[in-house]
């Protein structure tokens, strides 16, 4: 994929990343609605609802990767370093969480998959980590997030 310039990256990313979480939404909410409403649903209609819900959320995961490829280096850079360390506090935290578990410390959650909570847990925790390393590279805290490829469709040069 050929680079692009950060500001088209961004523009791109955000155009296709707010519609699949406003799709993951819907779809969370219509298919628990749909599967109350059918009381006792057939193991396909359950499956089908889970992998609807799933495909947006894969989808965004998938997004990321192609706004990080068709960057610069230096953006695949700061990018990939703020996603390996949301990585790794997500992984820390689940580890963390699993033991407590395991050990009888919290019980386990049962109308919940703590598995679900890793896929948010991610995406909180990069961007978080992005906008610490802007800070601790020097920018202001408004131009850090004004860079953060999420921002709610604002664009990085004005």
């Amino acid at each position: 994929m050929a680079e692009t310039s950060f500001r088209e990256a961004a523009r791109r990313y955000r155009r296709l990343f707010w519609p699949a979480m406003i799709s993951y939404a819907v779809i969370c909410i219509s298919g628990a609605a749909l599967l109350k409403a059918l009381d006792q649903p057939a193991p396909w209609v359950s499956a089908i609802v889970a992998l609807a819900t799933a495909i947006p959320a894969v989808a965004s995961v998938w997004l990321l990767a192609r706004f990080v490829r068709e960057t610069d280096e230096y953006t695949r850079k700061i990018q990939t370093e703020a996603m390996l360390s949301g990585g790794a506090i997500m992984l820390s935290l689940a580890a963390v969480w699993g033991f407590l578990e395991l050990y009888g410390v919290i019980p386990p959650m049962k109308d919940f998959p703590v598995v679900l909570l890793m896929w948010f847990a991610f995406f909180f925790f990069y961007g978080a980590s992005f906008v610490v390393q802007q800070l601790h590279r020097g920018e202001t805290l408004r131009s850090a997030l004004k860079n953060d490829p999420l921002c709610l469709g604002r664009d990085v040069a004005k």
